[in-house]
């Protein structure tokens, strides 16, 4: 408890225990400048929709537009889209396929990425603390 409360440049949790966190006064979100929902299709299967909305409409996060925020889902249902379209400002959605496999779908772009090095990719540094509740 005594790392939470000297503060974080990443923090990462379940909606649940963020919540329970937030209600304690243990964490607040009002500096938060990128927001990361991965696995948002498991967390809606898993019902945690009512303590992600409750995080990112409730407390005291800065609203859209004014973070960043980033959610990775490897469906795109109608829950995904509506969360997306609350959650997000102007989204885009990219889908990602395994070239050696059947497209069920034609993509209006396909971008190809190049085998990255430590050389060209960017990296984050300095990260000196880093909270997993």
């Amino acid at each position: 408890m005594r790392d939470i409360d000297r503060g974080c440049h990443l923090l990462v949790g379940t909606p649940g225990r963020l919540v329970d966190m937030i209600q304690r006064g243990k964490i607040g979100l009002e500096c938060v400048q990128f927001l990361c929902l991965d696995e948002a299709d498991r967390m809606l299967d898993m019902g945690f929709e009512p303590q992600i909305r409750e995080i990112v409409e409730k407390c005291d996060m800065p609203p859209t537009g004014q973070r960043q925020t980033l959610m990775f889902s490897a469906t795109f249902p109608k829950e995904i889209q509506m969360l997306a379209r609350d959650f997000l400002d102007n989204y885009i959605s990219w889908l990602l396929v395994v070239l050696d496999q059947p497209v069920k779908t034609s993509p209006k772009k396909l971008f190809g990425l190049k085998n990255t090095t430590k050389e060209n990719s960017c990296w984050i540094s300095s990260m000196p603390l880093a909270l997993i509740l």
